[in-house]
Parts: C-alpha cells; sequence; structure tokens
C-alpha cells in the first residue's frame, strides 16, 4: 500500500492516480487534511 507514492516519477503518480484504492487513500487523507 503507498507503493506508487513512495517511487518517484510520473508514471509511478499516474499508475498511483489511476489505482481506485490510491484515489480512495487520497480521499481520506485529503479529508484528514481538511478537519
Amino acid at each position: 500500500m503507498g507503493s506508487g507514492l513512495k517511487t518517484p516519477g510520473p508514471p509511478a503518480i499516474i499508475i498511483g492516480y489511476s489505482s481506485p484504492l490510491s484515489l480512495l487513500f487520497i480521499g481520506i487523507f485529503a479529508r484528514f487534511s481538511i478537519f
């Protein structure tokens, strides 16, 4: 979990954003950041 975010590079970021799990994680993280 979080492998795409840990590895640098634009392709890794694209893959991470493409993954639904990653999107969910980003959403949770954003919610925590806002709160």
